[in-house]
C-alpha cells in the first residue's frame, strides 16, 4: 500500500507579508537597475579608455590590463551609487510603473 503524503494549502499571504514581498521586490528591482547602470558606464569608461593613449607609470601588460579593468568597475560602482548618470534611476521608475500597469491588466492588486 502506498503511501500518499497530502500537503495543506497554504494560506494566502497576510496583507503584511504581501507588503513585506512587495518592499522586497521592489529593492530587489531598485539594485537591479543600478546594477545595470554600473555596468552601463564601466563599458563606457572602458571604451573612453580604449581612445587614449597608454601612459603611467606601469608598462603595458596583463597584470595592467588586470588592475585597470578592477579600478574602472570600482570606479563605475561608485558613480552609480552616488546617482551616475540617471539611467538606473529611470529605469527603475519606467520598470515600477510597468509593473502596476501589469499587475492592474491581469487583475492583480497594485
Amino acid at each position: 500500500m502506498p503511501i500518499e503524503i497530502t500537503k495543506e494549502p497554504s494560506p494566502p499571504f497576510s496583507p503584511l507579508e504581501r507588503g513585506n514581498h512587495r518592499k522586497n521586490d521592489e529593492k530587489r528591482l531598485e539594485k537591479a537597475c543600478m546594477e545595470f547602470e554600473s555596468i552601463l558606464i564601466y563599458q563606457m569608461i572602458k571604451t573612453m579608455r580604449q581612445t587614449i593613449p597608454q601612459a603611467g607609470f606601469m608598462p603595458d601588460s596583463k597584470e595592467r590590463n588586470i588592475f585597470q579593468g578592477l579600478f574602472d568597475e570600482e570606479i563605475s560602482r561608485a558613480v552609480s551609487k552616488r546617482g551616475g548618470l540617471g539611467v538606473g534611476k529611470t529605469l527603475y521608475q519606467q520598470m515600477r510603473k510597468n509593473k502596476g500597469e501589469i499587475l492592474t491588466k491581469e487583475g492583480g492588486s497594485k
